[in-house]
């Protein structure tokens, strides 16, 4: 699913596993149903890193895990593998996926990329250049309302950017006309201080849209507009990694509106 090099590579781990370890690929792929695998890798002593109310994740290599389907929850598990699997070979959102190199043809299993969860926003923003609460501003924005609630918003600042600049021309004109020592003077140059605060806040917040060009936030929007994923998990910071090859990527990108629907009951997405 991936370009050669990555999948030598794998294809490499995968031998040094079985090397490694009582696993082996032949054995566990021969195995009919979730509980007769869920048990092969008990027995085998995979490492489970851990478990979530559809899925579990075991530990393949310094590299590459594998995310089972639970037993309990099959079908919902399935469908999030699915759905992974589906947004890592898009073009259009592979910038913040981890990329997949082997699946069950059911979906019961898949195997991702290694992904270390990221500590902060301030190591987000490190590895990124983004500023994590304002990016996610905008995409709870664009999730509720769309591109049309973001041209509105920025409609808005923009107005408003003009008004705080045209204040600020007539105060500073009107302070130059000013005799020194009139008992005026101290409460324009406050309101001066003030319109220039508020056009410093007024400014970063314009200044977020330019988010909009870059790569990870061009397949965010695709995610939520065409993909059906949920902001709301995109704006928690353990929700995000990064992979062994350096790439930051959403850790759990399977929750889509069509998964809250049909497997959770959520109506409102």
């Amino acid at each position: 699913m991936n370009n050669l090099q990555e999948q030598i590579n794998f294809i490499v781990s995968q031998v040094l596993l079985e090397i490694r370890s009582n696993f082996k690929w032949n054995e566990f792929k021969k195995l009919r149903n979730q509980e007769a695998r869920m048990e092969y890798l008990e027995k085998t002593g995979t490492q489970e890193l851990g478990r979530g109310s559809s899925r579990a994740v075991f530990l393949l290599s310094n590299r590459y895990v594998l995310k089972m389907a639970v037993p309990d929850n099959l079908e919902t598990g399935k469908a999030q593998n699915r759905e992974e699997v589906n947004l890592a070979t898009d073009p259009d959102v592979k910038p913040v996926v981890a990329p997949i190199f082997d699946a069950a043809k059911d979906y019961s299993w898949v195997v991702s990329e290694v992904v270390r969860e990221i500590n902060s926003p301030e190591e987000f923003k490190e590895l990124t250049g983004l500023d994590f609460y304002q990016m996610n501003s905008l995409l709870r924005r664009f999730f509720d309302e769309g591109h049309q609630g973001l041209e509105k918003e920025l409609g808005y600042l923009q107005k408003e950017l003009k008004l705080i600049t045209n204040r600020i021309e007539d105060l500073e004109e009107h302070l130059a006309q000013l005799d020194p020592d009139d008992p005026q003077k101290r409460y324009y140059q406050n309101d001066l201080q003030y319109k220039l605060r508020q056009l410093v806040n007024v400014q970063e917040k314009i200044d977020k849209y330019k988010m909009l060009d870059h790569p990870m936030v061009e397949a965010l929007i695709e995610l939520i507009q065409d993909k059906n994923a949920m902001s709301a998990d995109m704006g928690r910071i353990e929700h995000w990694g990064k992979t062994a090859s350096g790439k930051v990527v959403l850790l759990d990108y399977g929750y889509s509106r069509e998964v809250a629907r049909q497997h959770y009951n959520i109506s409102w997405v």
